[in-house]
């Protein structure tokens, strides 16, 4: 096996769709209510067939918004027969009935977008009600039997709030919070204004480990480690793109990871080729796999090897430079 990944990824986040509900502002698949590229029934179960072969340990189903694609209860009791298989959500669409499919079709567990309190939540997700909705939607989770975790974009609004949002999430009954950093993809690509600073984002980082409660508070990030050295809660090293991780489109397209847009890393359709051939061979995968090109303060830095240089993603979407260093990193330095 080539070191610098895995025979396959523990983990695939597949778009099964572009369409959703609301208009988000941070939306990096510019999800729309209208339908693009969107595959058949038929077609999703020939990928998780290739999925199950490539032996991957877990299926996340996302968007857009999942609840929209009518076969998607089918789709998860398909997959969940070999993969445990997640549902990636924001809320609006979970009622009764939902969530008794969900719990029917086989769902390991449900991610609930919750991007602040309330004011903060509902300006990012442009509805209001929006947050009430999503409280509501836990309550019915809870009831069904259906474990749900929490995940939060943090950004200007939102980031005093960290330790009651953990707070919150823990009263609902989650078992998880995971905080995402603002990548400039899709619609964020107009909210790099509302970006914390490398010094607010540590503040924010020290929050998140810091909190002792029972709900496990983790933030996906690459600098944890930094702040907390061998102890740090997260167990995350460096940005996993192409190595323990990929992205399905809605489209067929597989890409090093879900936040990559850009045709450029696109890097093979699973309607054309096999998953397994995709992972191993594709060249926009291999540039994922080392860090040799990657340049500026992070280069020299000892921690390399540890970060990685930081989030592909985020830096990419702000400099259109995949090896530049990272901007949010707080070692002290410029990128």
């Amino acid at each position: 096996m080539n070191r610098t990944h895995l025979s396959a990824p523990n983990s695939i986040i597949w778009d099964v769709t572009n369409r959703c509900n609301l208009n988000c502002r941070h939306c990096y698949v510019e999800a729309t209510p209208a339908s693009v590229h969107e595959l058949t029934t038929r077609e999703a179960m020939t990928i998780i067939d290739q999925v199950v072969r490539a032996k991957v340990f877990r299926l996340s189903f996302s968007g857009g918004e999942p609840l929209l694609r009518k076969d998607i209860f089918d789709l998860i009791q398909y997959a969940a027969q070999w993969v445990p298989v997640e549902l990636a959500t924001n809320g609006m669409l979970i009622y009764g009935e939902e969530a008794s499919a969900l719990k029917s079709s086989g769902v390991s567990m449900v991610q609930l977008s919750l991007d602040g309190l309330e004011e903060a939540h509902d300006y990012l997700r442009k509805r209001q009600g929006a947050f009430q909705r999503v409280l509501e939607a836990t309550g019915i989770l809870k009831e069904a039997g259906i474990p749900f975790g929490v995940t939060t974009v943090v950004y200007r609004k939102n980031f005093s709030e960290i330790t009651e949002l953990v707070q919150l999430a823990e009263k609902l009954g989650a078992f998880t919070i995971r905080f995402y950093r603002l990548i400039y993809t899709g619609r964020a690509a107009e909210m790099s204004s509302m970006d914390l600073t490398p010094t607010e984002y540590r503040w924010v980082l020290e929050e998140i480990y810091g909190y002792k409660g029972t709900i496990h508070a983790v933030a996906d990030e690459a600098f944890g480690f930094l702040l907390h050295g061998k102890e740090n809660p997260h167990q995350w090293v460096g940005c996993q793109a192409g190595r323990t991780l990929a992205g399905i489109k809605a489209n067929g397209q597989v890409v090093p990871c879900p936040m990559f847009d850009d045709p450029a890393f696109y890097c093979g359709s699973v309607l054309d080729q096999d998953f397994r051939k995709i992972w191993a061979h594709s060249p926009v995968m291999a540039r994922f796999r080392a860090l040799d090109k990657i340049h500026g303060k992070c280069s020299s830095c000892t921690h390399l090897h540890q970060c990685g240089g930081g989030c592909r993603a985020a830096v990419y979407a702000k400099t259109h430079d995949l090896y530049a260093s990272d901007y949010q990193c707080f070692v002290e330095g410029d990128p």
